[in-house]
């Protein structure tokens, strides 16, 4: 008898009489490594596109003109950046319909600093959605210091809105002493004042001569009262100084904002 015959024919019947107890974890094994291969082609090519937005250019001046220069930004959102993700949502799904405010909304630039310096990067904030980023600064108060200057007036702007009142940006190219005319309805007169913003950096403090400039500022234009708003703090004669002018000239530093963006937080119906 051919033996390797007999074996043969006893291996085709045994697929008959007994299953294969793996061939479901083979085949699951098989769809995982073709899944795992799909997924890294996927990979090669986004790494492929995104090769050039990663080669930034740097520049001498970080605020003026970096909200329109926009070629060579790579682009993470800050949440899903601290654990170390992209956004891992499919596009088309409208989550600010859903949450009421786009959780990614507030975007974060690194720029590299210039070759001859240390290997640092300076991160710049750049928003679309001032909710969001306010929402950020919640979690996170140093963002503060980083966030661009223009969208630090906006940030103010729309924390005074949510106080009650009624705020106007001024022009970007304005070179006055306010940022913000910001009107509130007393008894039935209006009570005009005037608001500046200095988005400075936690060791730069706001010193007296821009408190005097910018009061000279709130007598010339004949407003009932002056803010001036800075991410920082003030020197020890700035606010002696304030002092002096009463009531109508008030300065609020880096702790008073933070104030503002928590009452924003959990009052968000206040107005």
């Amino acid at each position: 008898m051919d033996l390797n015959k007999f074996q043969k024919q006893a291996d085709q019947m045994a697929k008959f009489i007994i299953p294969d107890p793996f061939a479901g974890f083979r085949e699951t094994q098989e769809k995982l490594n073709q899944l795992m291969e799909s997924h890294r082609k996927i990979q090669e090519m986004t790494d492929t596109i995104l090769a050039p937005m990663r080669a930034v250019k740097p520049f001498n001046d970080w605020t003026s003109g970096v909200t329109a220069w926009s070629d060579g930004l790579y682009s993470v959102n800050p949440m899903m950046r601290s654990l170390g993700f992209g956004n891992p949502f499919p596009p088309g799904i409208n989550f600010e319909s859903i949450l009421g405010y786009s959780p990614f909304g507030a975007t974060e630039y690194f720029i590299p600093s210039f070759p001859e310096e240390a290997p640092k990067k300076e991160k710049i904030i750049i928003v679309s959605d001032i909710k969001a980023i306010i929402r950020d600064i919640y979690m996170d108060n140093d963002l503060l210091y980083t966030v661009d200057p223009r969208r630090f007036e906006e940030i103010v702007a729309e924390l005074l809105y949510h106080q009650g009142w009624q705020v106007e940006l001024t022009g970007q190219t304005r070179d006055g002493g306010r940022d913000i005319i910001a009107i509130s309805n007393i008894h039935g007169f209006p009570f005009r004042c005037l608001v500046e913003c200095k988005r400075y950096g936690k060791k730069r403090p706001v010193r007296i001569e821009l408190i005097r400039s910018f009061y000279e500022v709130i007598e010339d234009e004949k407003a009932n009262k002056g803010i001036m708003v800075t991410s920082s703090y003030y020197t020890r004669d700035a606010k002696q100084h304030q002092t002096k002018k009463g009531t109508r000239l008030d300065l609020v530093e880096h702790q008073g904002i933070v104030d503002w963006v928590s009452d924003y937080i959990i009052n968000p119906n206040k107005i």
